[in-house]
């Protein structure tokens, strides 16, 4: 007499009447659609059900036996949907507001990780292998799937949000308290639309372009904290002294701007005024950035130096300014575009200034030791003997010419440079202890 198992039907009619569905959902309750999915029975290997979900988010499965059924979900495809969406404040299911409205339609509900319904390992833009193995988001995690028993009922599974770098995303609240750490929460919360639309309007796309455009506007305005130059009324360039976040100076500068935007904002102090608040503090420091200083290039280089002498004309605060890149490329996960960042430092002779005899002449003066008044750079005989062999080396090939005479740069005149830093040379060289 044989033995019954299983997976054997004895009546198929009667037996397969069950349903189930699954809904999968954001941390924000915004549906994940289009998402590839199969579902087993535990019970019956051969039942197998393929599909996606649609656009609620939503797959439904019908004729299954009473069994326990497995849902899982490719990972590549899943991570990248997730990737995209932007995580609440504060994430976990007690904070959930889909949970309390699963519950309340009787649905049932579950807050889950990619680990728990994931078939195995994706690959996220800012994450190593190892770490995102041993992270919350699939640490101990089987990589089988999702179980349950439960049929005849909706299952409700929100997902929690795993951030990848910051490319072609907004960035969040959380990520810029990280970068400007000593800025109100308040200051970052009333501006972090304005800057997110800045991204997409002046095709700022990347984490590493994020990363370097936030380094040098929270630098100039001390954390979002400054939009208007400190006695400015005072400055022999008034009424046109520094305004919005990026430190808008000159008439030129408001004259460019105002024609760009289509706006008045020369004609009075209340129109230059409007600078020092949304959404201009935020648009003309973008407009500057990219329009009229070009430093898009050389941020998508990866160039650091290149960008702030090309923001600063010089190399003032300078360390500052690179501590809120370092915060910013780890807040952003964008360590992976890094192309130029060697050992902690932004090399002199791997910037473009390596090429420019000014940005050389002032990686000297602001390395060197003996120029305690330049501020911001960490002092290095080594560093500034770099600058100024090079600036020689410009200058000699050529020469600055007569549109310089009668010019001063760094407070000295174009005339007397080169005999400056063969002076400097010879001294630095003379106290060498090597």
């Amino acid at each position: 007499m044989s033995q019954l198992q299983p997976t054997d039907c004895i009546d198929c009619q009667k037996i397969m009447k069950h349903w189930v569905e699954f809904q999968l959902v954001d941390e924000e309750g915004e549906p994940l659609s289009g998402m590839p999915y199969k579902l087993k029975s535990r019970g019956n290997k051969s039942i197998v059900r393929t599909g996606t979900t649609d656009g609620n988010g939503l797959l439904r499965e019908e004729d299954l036996p009473p069994m326990p059924v497995i849902l899982s979900i490719p990972a590549q495809p899943l991570a990248n949907e997730i990737i995209k969406r932007s995580p609440r404040q504060q994430t976990g299911e007690a904070n959930s507001h889909v949970k309390s409205t699963a519950i309340l339609d009787g649905h049932e509900y579950q807050y889950i990780t990619l680990g728990m319904l994931s078939d195995g390992y994706p690959t996220i833009n800012g994450w190593q292998e190892v770490e995102l193995q041993n992270s919350e988001h699939f640490n101990g995690s089987t990589l089988q799937g999702l179980s349950t028993h439960q049929l005849k009922r909706r299952h409700v599974l929100e997902i929690r949000v795993i951030q990848g770098c910051a490319c072609d995303r907004d960035i969040t609240l959380g990520e810029f308290k990280k970068i400007a750490i000593y800025t109100k929460q308040k200051i970052l919360k009333d501006n972090l639309e304005a800057f997110n639309q800045g991204f997409k309007e002046f095709d700022i796309t990347t984490c590493r372009e994020k990363s370097h455009f936030l380094a040098q506007i929270l630098h100039e305005t001390g954390g979002l904290r400054a939009t208007k130059e400190s006695g400015g009324e005072n400055k022999s360039y008034n009424p046109w002294y520094g305004r919005g976040f990026i430190q808008l100076t000159y008439e030129d500068a408001y004259t460019r701007y105002g024609n760009y935007i289509g706006e008045d904002f020369t004609s009075s102090d209340q129109a230059r005024d409007k600078l020092l608040s949304l959404p201009h503090s935020v648009l003309s420091a973008f407009w500057y950035y990219k329009k009229y200083k070009s430093c898009v290039d050389a941020a998508k280089n990866d160039d650091f130096n290149k960008v702030t002498a090309i923001i600063n004309g010089r190399f003032t605060h300078y360390n500052d300014r690179l501590d809120y890149l370092k915060r910013a490329i780890k807040a952003f996960k964008a360590e992976h575009l890094n192309q130029l960042l060697n050992d902690e430092k932004f090399e002199f002779d791997s910037s473009a200034i390596y090429n420019n005899r000014v940005n050389s002449f002032a990686w000297g003066l602001w390395h060197d030791p003996d120029k305690k008044v330049l501020k911001g750079t960490l002092k290095d005989k080594n560093e500034a003997l770099k600058g100024y062999e090079r600036a020689q080396e410009l200058i000699i090939a050529s020469p600055f010419g007569t549109q310089f005479k009668g010019k001063k740069i760094y407070g000295m005149n174009y005339s007397n440079v080169l005999s400056y830093i063969n002076k400097r040379i010879i001294n630095l060289k003379g106290n060498s202890n090597d």
